[in-house]
């Protein structure tokens, strides 16, 4: 087994993506006017990596203290979520998912909800200071033959009264790699289905689903994924996508953009993932269906809501008409003890003098 720092060393520019604030913003202050420094614990592996990289025996405990430095000018709010490492649709990994709800997508034996633990969810610190937070791990009892990947995600949110109510959100995930033996297991994939999926906005896509059974992640992979017909003929150009990451025990679906849309009938995707650390390729032909009822089309899509555009701008001018219509002012000649005289009314009391059969003669259209 190679050790797990040579696999950190490979997936080092992926993991920082995790370690560096996160900024999401609705305005231009981008500033998120907070820190988070790691205070390096007595069991790190490697004083070269920036996050809690432990080496434990089975059920040890100890604490990993973060320092948060709140650089605002007021006191801020801080939110902590413990979190189990995800994989999301796009092939990368994932602080987003909350510990208790990452059950859904861990391996039960690769799934421990007390693995780290807080004492405060919610946080506040006052302006231009600092505090220590523990975060207490405790190892499971049984023997991990790879490593345990999560940590927590330290999120901020504030309101720019100055800018009409917009938020801005912040965050930072602070990484956490535990082990018992400093050596990480190989992934050890396997896909479980695919599906075509419609996207009426963007383009149609394949959902592959599929499940890393390993206590071992897999950083800097390539995947690579071309269409044929059942017959063998090849659809379109091989897609390829790079700087993917798999986290252990993990199911997860995987989303491939497709250039066009296929026609209903059977296809066959040749399917690739290739771990450049581990030098493995995972290779699969699944087959799967387009049916009638899936083939909607960008253009017949776009064309459908044109055409109920149209029909509800045509309705809208026939209502106008019709009101227009029945407020419009005319000027008509009626009789008073025989004798004429102009008057101007409504077209639609008009209408009901001529279906009344009272004598009246329309003398001019649209007088106001």
């Amino acid at each position: 087994m190679k050790t797990k720092y040579s696999y950190l060393i490979g997936g080092l520019i992926t993991l920082l993506i995790f370690v560096m604030p996160i900024i999401g913003s609705a305005n231009t202050d981008t500033d998120s006017k907070f820190n988070v420094i790691y205070q390096q614990n007595k069991y790190q592996q490697s004083s070269q990596t920036g996050w809690p990289d432990l080496k434990l025996n089975p059920s040890q405990k100890t604490d990993v203290d973060i320092i948060i430095l709140n650089r605002d000018t007021k006191a801020c709010k801080f939110t902590l979520t413990p979190s189990q490492a995800t994989t999301n649709s796009n092939m990368t990994y994932s602080l987003d998912v909350n510990l208790n709800k990452a059950r859904n997508q861990i391996q039960k034996n690769q799934y421990f909800s007390k693995i780290i633990t807080l004492d405060h969810t919610k946080i506040t610190i006052p302006a231009k200071s600092k505090i220590t937070i523990p975060i207490h791990i405790s190892m499971p009892n049984n023997y991990l033959s790879g490593n345990w990947f999560g940590g927590v995600k330290i999120s901020k949110t504030t309101v720019n009264k100055s800018n009409v109510g917009m938020t801005n959100n912040f965050a930072y995930n602070e990484v956490i790699m535990l082990s018992n033996n400093g050596t990480m297991e190989k992934p050890d994939l396997k896909l479980n289905s695919l599906k075509y999926h419609i996207n009426k906005i963007t383009s149609n896509y394949l959902q592959f689903n599929l499940t890393n059974f390993a206590q071992g992640y897999m950083s800097h992979a390539s995947t690579e994924v071309q269409i044929y017909t059942k017959s063998g003929k090849k659809i379109g150009t091989i897609i390829k996508s790079d700087n993917h990451s798999i986290t252990n025990g993990n199911t997860f679906n995987y989303n491939v953009p497709l250039i066009k849309n296929l026609k209903p009938g059977t296809y066959v995707a040749d399917f690739k993932i290739i771990d450049k650390v581990n030098e493995k390729i995972w290779h699969w032909k699944p087959e799967f269906k387009v049916s009638g009822a899936q083939f909607i089309t960008k253009s017949s899509s776009n064309l459908w809501w044109l055409i109920i555009l149209l029909l509800i701008l045509l309705a809208l001018l026939i209502l106008w008409f019709i009101l227009y219509k029945n407020s419009e002012i005319v000027r008509v000649e009626m009789l008073n003890d025989g004798q004429p005289f102009e008057k101007d009314i409504k077209y639609r009391e008009y209408q009901k003098l001529v279906k009344n059969n009272i004598p009246v003669k329309l003398i001019k259209r649209h007088v106001k």
